[in-house]
Order: structure tokens, then C-alpha cells, then sequence
């Protein structure tokens, strides 16, 4: 089996391991057990579960990068692409499993703060290129006099990100979807509108057609999917 096979195949058997058992009870060597490798390949590709968990979330953050990407090429407008740029983020978070124990082990540090440097280094690198991709300046687009404003566009552009990041947390937790008391999609895209309004004090025409976002966002979480380096 080449170098690259083997790897992913201990990528995706701990993937599902992981996924079935959650980060608590993942047993690492299992791993060589049922992808059918020995111990010693397993070790030299990762040298500790840390290391698997670093290298699969990064996975994930970059599946959020093709994303966004992905709205920053849509035929959407602006203003309808800032829009969709935090709530394509909240419809993937509405559509996946609650308790998809990699959302764990990122919010928990202890489990990844032993990982080699160079992952750490590579997934840090990826959240700021995520970042960049959310704040990047969409202001351009709308009107060159709002590049003046530098205050009033950060201010705005902090406050959509607050509120897309509450709102994820809010739409992955199981026990309010347990309870039927998630916010709907709607809600939130209301939300953000109500949030773009002060835009129309800068003499911005905020046409935002409500179903060509909800599409895209829908289309994008329908065929969302893991980017690993595999």
C-alpha cells in the first residue's frame, strides 16, 4: 500500500472510531487494530491521538474555508454575500450532528494542547485564513465613500461575526434541538439583515434577496464535506 493510502486509511478509520466512541473513550491503538496496520506504521504517521485530532479538525476548518470560498464566488451581490458568509456557517452548524464530538475537541484544550508544533502551527494558520475570508473588506464592493468609515465597518462587521459565532453554538447544542427551541434559518437570516440596516445611513441600498441566500446556503450545506489533506 503506497505512503498516501495507508495514511488515509488510518485518517478515516479513526475518523469513524472517533465519531462512534467520542474523544473520551478513543482508544488510539485501536485504530492499527481495524484499519489492519501495525502499531509502528500507525506511529509513524501520528505519533499520538493529539496529533489525529489536531490534523482531522484542521481538516474541518478547511471544509469551512471551500465554503466560503465558494460564497465569495457565488453571482450574489455584496451585501447578499456578506450576509451569506456568516449564515452559509450557521445552516451547516443547523444541519449537523449535535453532538459531533470534533466541536469537543476544539473547545477543549487539554486535548490538542499536546500535539506536535508543526500541526498546531498549520491549524492556527487555517483559522486565520478562515477569518480573513469572514472579515475580508466585502466594503469595497458596496460604495468607495464607506472606506472613510474605517470605525463604523469594523464596529459592523464585529458584530455579525459575534452574533454568527453565538448563533452556531446555539444551533449545534443538542439539548435545544431536543427541545424543538433551536432558532430557525429565518430568524437568523432576519437577524442579520436588522444588523446590515445601519448601512442605510450611508446611503447604501440594502436590496437583499431573501431566497437567493437561503439557495445558496442550503445548496452549500447539502454537499458540505470533510477537506483533509488525504
Amino acid at each position: 500500500m503506497s505512503p498516501n493510502n495507508t495514511k488515509i486509511k488510518i485518517l478515516v478509520t479513526g475518523k469513524k472510531i472517533i465519531e462512534k466512541q467520542g474523544v473520551v473513550a478513543f482508544n488510539f491503538a485501536d485504530i492499527a487494530k481495524l484499519a489492519n496496520i501495525s502499531s509502528g506504521t500507525l506511529y509513524k504517521y501520528f505519533h499520538k491521538k493529539e496529533d489525529l485530532f489536531v490534523y482531522l479538525f484542521t481538516g474541518k476548518i478547511r471544509s469551512y474555508i471551500a465554503c466560503l470560498e465558494e460564497v465569495k464566488n457565488s453571482p450574489l451581490t455584496p451585501l447578499e454575500k456578506l450576509v451569506s458568509r456568516h449564515l452559509v456557517l450557521i445552516t451547516i452548524a443547523y444541519h449537523q450532528d449535535p453532538k459531533d464530538p470534533f466541536n469537543y475537541v476544539f473547545s477543549n484544550y487539554s486535548l490538542w494542547m499536546n500535539a506536535e508544533d508543526n500541526l498546531l502551527v498549520t491549524m492556527k494558520q487555517t483559522f486565520i485564513e478562515l477569518n480573513t475570508l469572514l472579515l475580508e473588506p466585502w466594503h469595497h464592493d458596496l460604495r468607495p465613500a464607506l472606506l472613510s468609515s474605517d470605525e463604523f465597518i469594523e464596529d459592523l462587521r464585529n458584530r455579525l461575526l459575534c452574533f454568527q459565532r453565538g448563533a452556531c453554538i446555539r444551533s449545534s447544542n443538542s439539548l435545544l434541538k431536543d427541545a424543538g427551541q433551536r432558532v430557525s434559518i429565518d430568524k437568523h437570516l432576519d437577524s442579520f439583515i436588522e444588523l446590515t440596516k445601519p448601512l442605510e445611513w450611508m446611503h447604501t441600498p440594502l436590496d437583499i434577496d431573501r431566497m437567493k441566500i437561503k439557495t445558496l446556503c442550503n445548496t452549500i450545506s447539502d454537499h458540505y464535506e470533510w477537506h483533509g489533506e488525504w
